[in-house]
């Protein structure tokens, strides 16, 4: 059987903060819950803590064993990607980020898969340290924004070189947003609203990676990386309910500027063999949608353990009517493990 694989849970080292606290980044624990600031824009995010450190990673282990989960692989938080520092100091901030989870890992080498944190404001450090991290420390993948400072995206054609790369290191990307608030000015934008009801993060993200999956594929950045593997948090956004829209949209504007443009290489939704959706969604009806829509081969459990939306969708998904036992097992690891990652080992 192939292990059950929960590919969106988050950690942080603790120990390697003090590099970015001095340019007011800071993450700690208040009142039972996490408390993150990157500079003036601060976030206040419920959960379980004290399993989300680096020192309390042992304590994700009999919570796993409750739940039939076999692997938990462990993401940066996006709330402290830092792209918006100078280069250097996010490479000394990455570098120890990925030894410390290299060190951890390494005394549960059979429970948790380790993802890259990396400098993408200079992408030749970015890709001279995914080398380091998946060569040396054996890291298995490396965790993104879509974003990455300065206006710039994942799918514009400077990132070629960093993304030849993880394809050459056959390694997925694990793309996750950052808040809205970090991504832009929104109070000089009139967007302030933004900020009420924690929108600008929790439903955010669901944004960006919408827009994430329209940018990879209308660059042509799939056409150019063939084997590059994405994967896309929280059920991809408002794709799957909108696969329509996206159809119309390369029937109307192709690839190109105007209605004349250059038209796609291939259907939109031939594009998502090389994207990977997360389980984040909560509602059955809403996850039976998602494997409707992307295909059973594409769809990966997820939960963003220990998060705030962190909920037993692996329950879910068992229980879920209409889908056959072996899409279930593809869903609950057999995707992750084989196409994903491309490993059958934990």
């Amino acid at each position: 059987m192939p292990p059950v694989v929960n590919v969106h849970t988050h950690y942080q080292p603790a120990s390697v903060l003090s590099i970015v606290e001095p340019y007011g980044i800071e993450m700690t624990t208040r009142d039972g819950a996490w408390y993150f600031r990157s500079g003036d824009v601060e976030y206040s995010v419920p959960g379980t803590p004290d399993r989300f450190w680096g020192h309390g990673l042992h304590e994700q282990i009999p919570f796993m064993d409750e739940n039939g989960i076999d692997v938990h692989v462990l993401q940066p938080s996006p709330m402290v990607f830092s792209y918006h520092l100078e280069a250097a100091v996010n490479n000394e901030f990455s570098r120890a980020f990925n030894d410390e989870t290299a060190r951890h890992i390494a005394e549960h080498p059979d429970r948790f898969w380790g993802s890259a944190q990396l400098p993408m404001q200079d992408l030749d450090l970015a890709a001279a340290e995914l080398e380091r991290a998946v060569g040396e420390l054996g890291l298995r993948s490396c965790s993104l924004g879509y974003v990455i400072g300065q206006g710039r995206t994942l799918a514009d054609p400077e990132c070629a070189g960093f993304l030849a790369t993880a394809e050459r290191l056959d390694v997925p990307i694990l793309l996750h947003p950052v808040a809205l608030g970090q991504d832009l000015d929104l109070e000089a934008a009139g967007g302030g609203w933004l900020m009420k009801h924690q929108i600008d993060w929790a439903w955010g993200y669901l944004f960006t990676e919408s827009v994430a999956v329209i940018g990879l594929i209308f660059s042509g950045a799939l056409d150019r990386h063939p084997n590059l593997r994405v994967m896309i948090p929280h059920g991809g956004g408002m794709i799957p309910y909108q696969v329509g829209r996206l159809a119309y949209h390369a029937e109307v504007y192709g690839r190109g500027d105007r209605f004349a443009g250059e038209r796609l290489e291939r259907a939109p939704t031939e594009y998502f063999s090389q994207m990977y959706f997360d389980t984040v969604v909560h509602e059955p009806a809403s996850l039976k949608l998602l494997i409707d829509v992307i295909g059973e081969d594409n769809v990966v459990l997820g939960s963003n353990y220990p998060g705030w939306d962190n909920a037993p969708i692996w329950e879910t998904i068992r229980a879920l009517p209409g889908v056959s036992d072996e899409a279930k097992e593809k869903v609950l690891g057999r995707n992750a493990a084989e196409r994903l990652f491309r490993t059958t080992g934990a």
